[in-house]
């Protein structure tokens, strides 16, 4: 069948909760714990693009047919793979995070990072705001360009760089006190 006739024959297909399809397609997404519907949608999507329909067979036969193939597929994938997940109490999964050294903070620990994060973002944006070149110099630097590259990301000179960024520690320097002020309440 060709794409036309198989989306006047998907026009036909009860697509209800109570329909074929969406029984075969609830079905194979329990043996995956997936959504039925995301397995549905991906077999009528297969069955309008990549597939060819066989005029012979019905629409929900092609459908079913192409969820079984996915469900198959994915099985054996899980298969191959191995049963990957994890299932733990919460206390051990923190004491599992501590032991493999990593850092579980406490809310005020949290709250405090961020507090510090908003004041350090607040200076770049005020160091941002008063320049247009430092502002694209912040940008750079944020894009983890360095040396040439920053300054082709810039177009200027690597000399003109250098003089950019002594500008900006001169003007970094000039806020620094009142930042200092900030981190230190």
């Amino acid at each position: 069948m060709t794409a036309d006739e198989v989306r006047a024959e998907l026009a036909k297909v009860d697509f209800s909760n109570a329909g074929d399809v969406r029984r075969a397609s609830r079905w194979f997404a329990s043996r995956l714990n997936g959504d039925a519907g995301d397995l549905l949608h991906e077999a009528v999507r297969k069955a309008l693009t990549s597939r060819s329909c066989p005029s012979d067979v019905s629409v929900e036969q092609v459908l079913a047919s192409i969820m079984r193939s996915m469900a198959s597929t994915a099985l054996r994938s899980r298969e191959r793979r191995g049963n990957q997940e994890i299932s733990l109490p919460v206390e051990e999964v923190i004491d599992r995070l501590a032991i493999g050294n990593f850092v579980v903070r406490t809310a005020e620990e949290i709250a405090e990072i961020e507090r510090v994060r908003t004041v350090c973002a607040d200076a770049l944006e005020q160091l941002a705001r008063e320049n247009p070149r430092h502002a694209a110099l912040i940008e750079g630097i944020g894009f983890d360009l360095r040396g040439r590259d920053l300054a082709t990301f810039l177009g200027v000179s690597t000399s003109e760089l250098a003089t950019m960024r002594k500008a900006l520690k001169r003007h970094a320097a000039r806020l620094w006190p009142d930042v200092q002020s900030e981190l230190d309440r």
